[in-house]
C-alpha cells in the first residue's frame, strides 16, 4: 500500500487563515455596546432618556403634584417593562422641625401609567437608591431621622418593598447604599455604624424572598476609602466599582474643584469629599483607582458589554474605559443628585 505525503498548507492559506481570525476578532470587539444604547436619570423636569449615540435627550415622566417636587434615581425591572423611582417632596417644617421625605413610585417603561408603589409612612422618612430585586419587588434603603436639618438619631436600613400591596421586609440595618449583581444573586453593600470601621461588604441573597446570608468583607478601613458610593457589579459579576475619596491621601475641609471643561465665568461647586473611581474584584484583594474624578456623589452604571463605566456627578455625566481609564465628558450637569441606569 502506498502511503501519500501529508501536504504541507499553502503560506497564502495560512495568512488568509489568520487573516480572517484577526478580523472576526475586530468584529466581535466592535460589536460592544458599549459607547452605545440609553441613560436613565433624574433631571430637575423630571426623569429623562438620554440617548448615547447623538445626545438626544427626551422626557418620559414629569412631576406630579408641584413644581417643587423633584424625581430621581430610575431602575429598570428585570424585564425592562416598568421603572422605579423616587418622588422626592421639597423641605418642609412640621411641628418646628424640618421634615423631607421620598416615595417611591413606579411607571411603564415608556412614563406612562406612573404612580405610587410606596408612599412614606411616618415623619422625614427617606426611600433612597431604589433596585429590582425582581419584577414585583424593589431595594431599597429606608433612612428615618427625627429632623431633617440633623443626623443625630438617624437609622439606615435595607428593605424589600412590594410594590403592589407597599409591604415592606427589612434586610438590614447600617446600609447607606448598596447594588445587585446581574442575576440577582449577590448584593455588594457600604456598611457603617458609630463606633464601627466602615466597610463595602459582599453576601448573597435570596432571589425569592430577599434574606441575606454570607455576608463578608470586601474593602475593610485599612484601605482608607470611605464613603462608599454607588457600588455597582460588572455585567460578569467578577469586579465591583464605586465611588469614593481617598482618606489617606491629603485632603483639605472643602476646596473648590473646576474641571478644564468649564469656562471660567461659570459658578463652581464647593466640594468637601471629593471622590475618585475605584475597581475591586468580587473575588477579593486591594481596590484599585480607575479614574481621578474628584466629584460629589457619583453615580455608576455599567455599558452592558462592561467595557464602559458611566459617572453622573456634579460634574456631569462622564463614560470610562475600563481598559485604560480614559475618562471623556458627554454632557454637563443641571446639579440634581440623581443615580443612572444604562439600557439598551
Amino acid at each position: 500500500m502506498r502511503r501519500c505525503a501529508a501536504r504541507s498548507p499553502q503560506p497564502w492559506r495560512i495568512a488568509a487563515l489568520y487573516g480572517m481570525v484577526a478580523l472576526l476578532a475586530l468584529a466581535a470587539a466592535c460589536s460592544g455596546d458599549g459607547g452605545k444604547g440609553r441613560l436613565l436619570f433624574g433631571q430637575s423636569e423630571g426623569i429623562v432618556e438620554y440617548t448615547l449615540d447623538g445626545g438626544a435627550e427626551k422626557l418620559l415622566i414629569a412631576p406630579i403634584g408641584g413644581n417643587n417636587i423633584t424625581l430621581r434615581d430610575p431602575a429598570l425591572s428585570p424585564d425592562g417593562k416598568r421603572l422605579a423611582y423616587l418622588h422626592a417632596f421639597p423641605l418642609r417644617s412640621r411641628d418646628k422641625k424640618f421634615d423631607a421625605s421620598t416615595d417611591l413610585w413606579i411607571a411603564n417603561r415608556d412614563g406612562s401609567d406612573a404612580h405610587a408603589g410606596y408612599a412614606h409612612d411616618t415623619f422625614n422618612q427617606l426611600v433612597l437608591f431604589p433596585a429590582w430585586l425582581d419584577n414585583q419587588h424593589v431595594l431599597a434603603i429606608v433612612r428615618v431621622s427625627p429632623d431633617a436639618m440633623s443626623l443625630n438619631g438617624v437609622v439606615y436600613t435595607l428593605e424589600r418593598i412590594d410594590v403592589g400591596t407597599g409591604e415592606r421586609k427589612r434586610l438590614l440595618t447600617d446600609v447607606l447604599d448598596f447594588g445587585l449583581s446581574r442575576d440577582r444573586t449577590q448584593i455588594v453593600y457600604s456598611q457603617y455604624a458609630p463606633g464601627v470601621p466602615a466597610r463595602l461588604m459582599l453576601a448573597d441573597i435570596d432571589t425569592a424572598g430577599g434574606d441575606i446570608s454570607n455576608g463578608r468583607s470586601l474593602v475593610s478601613g485599612d484601605q482608607h476609602l470611605w464613603p462608599f458610593t454607588s457600588p455597582r457589579f460588572s455585567p460578569d459579576g467578577k469586579t465591583i466599582a464605586f465611588g469614593a475619596p481617598d482618606q489617606a491621601a491629603a485632603i483639605s475641609a472643602a476646596r473648590y474643584v473646576t474641571s478644564q471643561r468649564e469656562p471660567a465665568t461659570e459658578t463652581r461647586s464647593l466640594h468637601g469629599f471629593p471622590q475618585d473611581i475605584w475597581l475591586v474584584d468580587a473575588a477579593g484583594g486591594a481596590a484599585r483607582r480607575l479614574a481621578t474624578l474628584q466629584v460629589d456623589d457619583p453615580a455608576l452604571s455599567f455599558s452592558g458589554d462592561g467595557r464602559l463605566l458611566y459617572v453622573f456627578s456634579t460634574a456631569g455625566v462622564d463614560d470610562i474605559d475600563l481598559r485604560s481609564g480614559a475618562v471623556r465628558h458627554l454632557r454637563d450637569s443641571k446639579q440634581l443628585q440623581t443615580r443612572l441606569q444604562w439600557t439598551r
